[in-house]
């Protein structure tokens, strides 16, 4: 009989210079959790202003991190939304798990390919590493970007639901995310009851995700907590980050 490794993937989002002391809080918090793999999921043009090349500083931070073995992920090139999603049910995804920052779901493949390019660029110039993995801002993926992430040879994906190979074309992976969100009372409340009943989930399956952001770090006690929801859902459980899903003969390209 086969046994299946039990997971855990971790993922800190929104890496920016612009939330930097926010996320290296959280690297921290990752660690002293036990955690010595874990993906950090980078925007190189955070809201149109803070384009990697002009901190190099930061930069040097996240090349060092890469080289300890942090997985370095795309995420998006400016996480704000570019055009309205097309069609209603994707302005209601967009409307509930987003404000105004669902860069790639209204986009078409040629235009998503364009921002998908220069998102991978800036990382090599910048980072001198080069992205196999993506993930949407919000989670939110329109048709053309789905196309235009098999046209630009991403290895790796991640939505809310499941961890794909775009390039593959194979699911390798379907586990939901768990996440807190700041803000919205509303949402607020609803993401801590997702955490709370995630908790439960997880003791029954072999994979579970986690995802960081920023609004994490906001204080003692959030961070307080993020600590011991990876510890508790770290019990028993290897350290993988999305690339460890790529069948054996399928590697992620050295940095």
């Amino acid at each position: 009989m086969v046994v299946r490794a039990k997971r855990l993937l971790v993922s800190v989002h929104d890496v920016s210079p612009a939330h930097w002391k926010e996320v290296a809080d959280l690297v921290d918090a990752v660690r002293s959790a036990g955690i010595d793999r874990f993906s950090m999921l980078v925007v190189p043009r955070y809201h149109g202003e803070y384009h990697l090349g002009r901190y190099p500083d930061f930069c040097g931070w996240l090349a060092d991190l890469a080289g300890e073995g942090a997985e370095m992920v795309l995420h998006g090139l400016t996480h704000e939304e570019v055009r309205p999603a097309a069609g209603a049910l994707d302005g209601i995804r967009a409307a509930l798990f987003t404000r105004g920052e669902g860069e790639f779901l209204g986009l078409g493949c040629r235009e998503a390919t364009a921002r998908l390019e220069e998102g991978k660029c800036i990382m090599e110039d910048c980072l001198g590493v080069s992205p196999y993995a993506f993930v949407a801002p919000a989670w939110l993926y329109g048709a053309g970007t789905m196309d235009a992430l098999k046209q630009t040879g991403f290895r790796v994906a991640e939505s809310r639901w499941r961890i794909w190979s775009p390039s593959l074309g194979m699911t390798m992976t379907r586990m939901p995310v768990a996440n807190y969100v700041h803000g919205r009372p509303l949402k607020e409340l609803a993401a801590l009851f997702w955490v709370r009943m995630y908790r439960h989930l997880a003791r029954g399956k072999s994979t579970v995700r986690l995802a960081l952001h920023p609004s994490d770090a906001k204080d003692s006690d959030s961070l307080r907590n993020v600590v011991g929801l990876i510890e508790e859902l770290a019990r028993d459980r290897e350290r993988f980050v999305m690339s460890d899903f790529l069948p054996d003969h399928i590697t992620a390209p050295s940095s």
